[in-house]
């Protein structure tokens, strides 16, 4: 007796109509009463009468629906079990590579689900700019890396995370900047600042301002954000930056306020192309897929 006839027995005891329940299952009326048939022609006894124009269960049809929910209960409790039996036997390692800012945040998200699926699997990550992952990803360093805009993607697999986050300047709330609730390129003119190290996010910036980035008043590079923050706080001077790498800053006496007209950058996780992967990261992979399509789904939802 095969489980395909069984559900579609079911579905058509529920529905009370073969039409109906052909819809349901997506197949064809003539399909599915000859599964039936055959189905009776097996059992040796008929399992539907027609009353009222709805499909009744016989004595026989009434049994065999007990049956069959049993049947399907169990099969689909085995599934689980060995379904939770391979998530407890993955095993292995993975190495990241992970940027401030929102995309460490939704990666930590994959992280999170990940290890509650396949709890015996390890991490090692490695923080750092855009450009020393990307380093490590081609020396084979580190398996998978989070880099955020501008990169260049074409030697990369990549997963978009679709977080646009907006640039913008952290300031200290006693610069007369701090009343302003956007930042135009004129506003920069007569501040000291702090901007990434990074040649294409320079490039970039300039094309935002107009002009040559580095003609202002830079007192510093960072690769990253965390103490050129505190420096900020000092009121040494601002700093221009992604809004998820500065909220991660932002203390009391700091405040981001974002470049107008805007630019946003996403974040991504990415791969080397034609690298041979492990069993570990195929398999997290393929669940970040899941997950961020879901994620992606419920944003677009709400």
């Amino acid at each position: 007796m095969e489980l395909r006839l069984l559900k579609s027995f079911l579905v058509v005891a529920q529905e009370e109509s073969v039409s109906k329940a052909a819809k349901v299952l997506h197949i064809t009326q003539p399909t599915l009463s000859r599964q039936l048939q055959a189905l009776e022609e097996e059992l040796g006894t008929p399992l539907f009468e027609r009353k009222n124009r709805s499909m009744q269960l016989t004595p026989g049809g009434i049994l065999l629906k007990d049956r069959a929910q049993e049947i399907l209960q169990l099969v689909k409790h085995t599934e689980t079990e060995f379904e939770n039996q391979e998530k407890q036997l993955l095993r292995g390692h993975i190495s990241f590579g992970c940027i401030e800012g929102t995309g460490s945040n939704i990666f930590s998200e994959l992280v999170q689900a990940f290890h509650t699926e396949f709890p015996n699997v390890t991490y090692s990550i490695f923080t750092g700019t855009g450009d020393d992952i990307s380093d490590r990803i081609v020396k084979g360093i580190v398996e998978l890396g989070v880099l955020i805009e501008p990169i260049n993607l074409t030697k990369y697999n990549t997963l978009n995370f679709d977080n646009p986050e907006p640039w913008g300047l952290l300031v200290h709330k006693n610069n007369p900047l701090a009343e302003k609730t956007t930042i135009q390129p004129e506003d920069l003119e007569n501040q000291s600042l702090f901007i990434s190290v990074r040649a294409p996010v320079i490039k970039q910036l300039s094309n935002w301002y107009g002009n040559d980035i580095q003609s202002l008043n830079i007192i510093g590079h960072y690769n990253l954000l965390s103490n050129v923050a505190l420096l900020v706080e000092k009121e040494v001077g601002a700093a221009i930056s992604t809004r998820g790498a500065a909220i991660q800053q932002i203390s009391k006496g700091t405040k981001f306020i974002p470049l107008d007209p805007s630019f946003t950058s996403s974040s991504h996780l990415v791969w080397k192309k034609q690298r041979i992967l492990s069993p570990t990261v195929e398999q997290f992979i393929k669940h970040s897929h899941r997950f961020l399509k879901i994620r992606s789904d419920a944003s677009k939802r709400d």
